[in-house]
């Protein structure tokens, strides 16, 4: 079981508290099987699985928070935003147990985006709302997206970037981290073989080395 926190790497296993604008109740959410999380508080609790196709195999990989509104899935092969609606919550009982039917006007989400990609790993920063995406089996290209504040629930897709692999195959997602340092984010990669740090400016117009 993998569960999902907002910190600077929010899919490492811990517990998650998502607040609803609608409620202003805390949630906790969790990943309970290969594809499918499930998210509870004191007025609702439901399912959402990740997109499988018979054709692909797909596993979802982990799933973050990015506002109260606004929840990312992301699988092997693509990344899902689903946007929480509010009027799922407008009933007389205390708690009720909500489907994952997404094309219902009264489902508790629905899905506003999917974006194909071939996903190895993945880290997000909830402070710079920077998402990069592992996307090459030794693990030293990556995608980053970014999460606009004042861009409603949305993704934008920033130019690819390439890690050198110097005195090592490839990149496991501990050695990568992204923080903001002086007002920039940052992509930083610690090489512990030949005993440097590489860091990489993320902007929405590229990434500088």
């Amino acid at each position: 079981k993998s569960t999902d926190k907002a910190s600077e790497d929010s899919n490492s296993a811990s517990t998650s508290a998502a607040t609803s604008d609608a409620d202003s109740k805390k949630a906790k959410t969790e990943q309970i099987t290969a594809s499918t999380i499930d998210s509870r508080n004191r007025a609702l609790r439901f399912s959402l699985p990740c997109t499988t196709n018979p054709k692909v195999e797909n596993k979802l990989l982990g799933f973050f928070w990015v506002s109260s509104t606004l929840l990312v899935l992301v699988s092997r092969t693509m990344i899902e935003l689903f946007q929480f609606n509010p009027r799922c919550l407008q009933t007389d009982a205390p708690s009720k147990r909500a489907t994952s039917n997404t094309g219902s006007s009264n489902a508790p989400m629905s899905k506003i985006r999917e974006i194909t990609i071939s996903v190895v790993w993945w880290s997000y920063a909830a402070a710079s709302r920077f998402l990069i995406i592992s996307t090459d089996p030794s693990a030293n290209k990556f995608s980053p997206f970014h999460f606009p504040s004042n861009s409603g629930n949305d993704v934008q897709a920033l130019p690819a970037f390439k890690v050198e692999l110097k005195m090592v195959e490839k990149i496991a997602k501990q050695d990568l981290y992204i923080r903001q340092i002086y007002g920039l984010t940052l992509c930083i990669f610690v090489n512990s073989a030949a005993k440097e740090l590489v860091l990489y400016h993320i902007r929405t117009e590229g990434v500088l080395l």
